[in-house]
């Protein structure tokens, strides 16, 4: 029966994150595919379809992963092993998605979500560092002309997650997901950094040639 109970979580928790909001509501509102402009979420949102639309995706994507985690958190507690299980099942549905061909977003919102629910306080601090982090990259030339910081400001908070895990809690589970989440992140997220970077820099290079 334990082990049903964690199938059939894991696998609902998959199929909620393959909810692709950014796609829906930008498919219901645009008519168009958001993942043509950038990776299906509320920084491609902003850019494309301005802030009231963002906040909207950043709320849905939080909460797809809020719901799971605390259902599984009541159902499992004090054993954490489920509830890792189901938290990382949201991002992998959010990040390859089964309703839109395994092409969807970066997991960050979605790893807020998650740290809310099972890690607030080194959520408190990590969420304010890359935050930080992606302010100054935006001042740098070369990450202004990418339009985005949210992935280096993602990648610079999920590193410093598993050290304040250690800190702040005791359950070995919570560690290996700060890892996973850092993991994540990177192959699906902070991976794309240098797609982006190259044509800028070979750009600057032309036009420093001139």
């Amino acid at each position: 029966m334990f082990t049903t109970k964690v199938i059939l979580m894991v696998v609902g928790s998959y199929l909620l994150g393959s909810l692709l909001w950014a796609y829906i509501i930008a498919k219901i509102v645009r008519g168009i595919d958001i993942r043509d402009y950038g990776n299906p979420g509320g920084g491609t949102i902003y850019r494309t379809m301005g802030g009231k639309w963002a906040t909207l995706v950043g709320i849905l994507d939080v909460g797809k992963a809020v719901i799971p985690t605390l259902i599984a958190a009541k159902i499992f507690l004090p054993n954490y092993w489920p509830v890792v299980f189901v938290a990382v099942a949201v991002i992998v549905g959010h990040n390859w998605p089964v309703f839109f061909k395994f092409r969807g977003g970066g997991g960050l919102a979605c790893s807020v979500g998650i740290l809310a629910c099972l890690m607030p306080k080194a959520l408190a601090i990590v969420l304010p560092f890359g935050i930080l982090a992606g302010f100054i990259m935006w001042k740098l030339p070369i990450f202004k002309k990418a339009k985005s910081t949210a992935p280096g400001g993602g990648a610079a908070a999920l590193l410093l997650l598993p050290f304040m895990v250690k800190i702040f809690y005791r359950p070995q589970a919570l560690f290996v997901l700060s890892l996973f989440l850092l993991f994540l992140a990177a192959v699906r997220q902070v991976l794309n950094v240098p797609k982006r970077l190259i044509p800028i820099i070979k750009e600057s290079l032309k036009e420093s040639k001139k």
